[in-house]
């Protein structure tokens, strides 16, 4: 058994590859960006740790106060300048001061050219009309409708949420949070978002509630770094993930595996690698049996790397839109028995919340809930 370092629990995430850090406080004029990036032989990233208080004023009047002790990454892109910082991503502008809040002293740095978008790891880039992403199964001109808030009706419509900017950053936030809980698990066995699971979305278009396939975003980055040869998706929604298996139709390097209410959206199913419908009304005892029956042959012919677990509460005998008849204790024992089934086997996994419909969001949220507590029981 692996040792399990951590079990977290994310919404917004920042994951990056490791890069020298320039300490500030520790020398009080500041070279030129340019300058620090050549000193460590780099192109277009600067890590930060600060010693004191720093102001960090953008061209664009954006500020953001940098106290002692904090972490941050500063990136070019396109003449742009990002700021990282405890999960936010701040753009600056084409400038960007560091205002020593001690004795006043400042240093700026400057680049040139277009605007930028990013939150975390899925970094969307509007450069000269072009959209550049590290969304790798989203086609360009429905990210960028997503982003710029351009949406055709239609599509809007399909995904049955409004094309706001508050919606926009939830799906970026919820994607970036999968990434970072799938790299936490390959790290310490496994991680938990408290988003994420949006298993109807595919590379053209959202739908079912689902903008970005956070699931395909994560699994498609990991494979291209080469950190996974091989990744099962477990969706336990009560709907299918029919958007996760167009995705990976015809792709053996990602299993999916969907098991759901047979009579409940989408009406017209995808063909998952393996899917498993179930009958209106099925509760604890026959539906535990069934997922007992298909799991451990699943890990032991596929030998993922990894494992996507969508956790999804609709299966609940409470819930609106779905079919099954699950109660709260059968949600758990399904939980710890998807991840104790991993584990066992030191398989890292990662847990999303999936659907879940309920009046009551306080009743709800415990529901999701019984995923963090589950997996935080079995290593407590």
């Amino acid at each position: 058994m692996m040792k399990i370092r951590r079990i977290l629990c994310l919404i917004l995430c920042l994951a990056m590859t490791a890069a020298p850090a320039a300490v500030f406080g520790a020398e009080k004029e500041m070279p030129e960006i340019r300058v620090l990036l050549q000193r460590w032989g780099l192109t277009d990233r600067l890590d930060v740790r600060t010693q004191e208080t720093y102001l960090v004023r953008g061209g664009n009047g954006t500020e953001l106060l940098l106290p002692q002790k904090a972490e941050a990454v500063f990136l070019l892109r396109a003449g742009k300048i990002i700021l990282f910082y405890q999960g936010l991503s701040v753009s600056l502008g084409n400038r960007a001061e560091l205002l020593h809040r001690g004795d006043g002293k400042e240093s700026g740095f400057r680049t040139g050219a277009k605007s930028e978008l990013y939150t975390g790891d899925l970094a969307l880039t509007i450069q000269d009309g072009a959209l550049r992403g590290m969304l790798r199964i989203g086609l360009e001109d429905y990210v960028r409708g997503v982003i710029e808030l351009s949406l055709p009706a239609d599509v809007v419509r399909r995904i049955g949420m409004p094309n706001t900017d508050s919606v926009a950053i939830r799906a970026r936030a919820a994607t970036g949070g999968t990434l970072l809980a799938a790299r936490l698990a390959l790290e310490g066995g496994i991680a938990c978002n408290t988003a994420g699971g949006s298993h109807h979305a595919c590379a053209e278009s959202g739908a079912g509630f689902c903008v970005f396939n956070d699931v395909a975003v994560a699994a498609r980055r990991l494979l291209a770094e080469g950190r996974i040869g091989q990744a099962l998706v477990v969706d336990l929604d009560v709907h299918q993930g029919d958007g996760t298996a167009r995705i990976f139709e015809n792709d053996p390097s990602v299993f999916t595996f969907s098991m759901h209410a047979e009579k409940n959206f989408p009406h017209r199913k995808a063909v998952s690698d393996l899917d498993v419908e179930l009958a209106d009304a099925t509760g604890d005892a026959e539906y535990l049996a069934k997922l007992a029956d298909v799991l451990p042959a699943l890990l032991s012919s596929v030998r993922p790397d990894i494992v996507f677990f969508n956790a999804g509460v609709d299966p609940h005998a409470d819930d609106k839109l779905g079919r099954l008849s699950l109660t709260d204790a059968g949600l758990e024992r399904r939980e710890a028995y998807v991840l104790g089934a991993c584990l066992d086997r030191e398989i890292p996994v990662v847990g999303v919340i999936g659907g879940g419909y309920d009046a009551d969001i306080d009743r709800l949220a415990a529901r999701h809930a019984i995923l963090h507590r589950t997996a935080k029981s079995l290593y407590a």
